[in-house]
C-alpha cells in the first residue's frame, strides 16, 4: 500500500473508533509520514522523542507519592526553597528528593529535570481538560 492510502486508512480506522493514537499506531502513522517527507531525518527525530517520552512516561511510575509532588512542583516553576515551604519539609529534604528523581529518571541534572517536569505536568494538564 503506498504511503498515502497507509495514512489515510489510519486516519479513518482512529475517526471510526473516535479515540486517541496508541504508541504503536502513532509510530506507524510517523513511519508512514516519513515515506512521504522530504525531510526525513526530522521525522525520525520525532519518532526518537516520542519514544523517550514514553519511557520517561514509564519512569515517572517508578517515583514515591512525595516524589512525584516535587516533580509536579518543579515542573511548574517552583524552585527548592518554594518547595519546602509549600510541603512544609526543609530544604535539605526537597533536594534530596530531587537527586533520587533525577537518579531514578536517569536524568543528566537539574536542567533536564526542569525540562522534563514541565512536559510532565502540561501533559497531566491536557490530558485533564480532555
Amino acid at each position: 500500500m503506498n504511503p498515502y492510502n497507509k495514512i489515510k486508512t489510519y486516519v479513518n480506522d482512529i475517526e471510526k473508533d473516535s479515540k486517541n493514537l496508541d504508541l504503536d499506531q502513532t509510530i506507524k502513522m510517523l513511519e508512514a509520514v516519513k515515506e512521504i517527507s522530504q525531510s526525513k531525518e526530522l521525522i525520525e527525530k520525532v519518532i526518537c522523542l516520542v519514544l523517550r517520552i514514553e519511557n520517561e512516561k514509564k519512569n515517572v511510575k517508578n517515583l514515591t507519592d512525595r516524589e512525584e509532588q516535587i516533580y509536579i512542583l518543579v515542573g511548574h516553576g517552583f524552585t527548592s526553597i518554594e518547595i519546602s515551604k509549600i510541603l512544609v519539609i526543609s530544604q535539605s529534604t526537597v533536594a534530596t528528593h530531587r537527586k533520587n528523581i533525577i537518579k531514578k529518571l536517569k536524568l543528566n541534572g537539574t536542567g533536564q529535570l526542569r525540562n522534563m517536569a514541565y512536559r510532565y505536568t502540561q501533559e497531566k494538564e491536557l490530558l485533564s481538560h480532555t
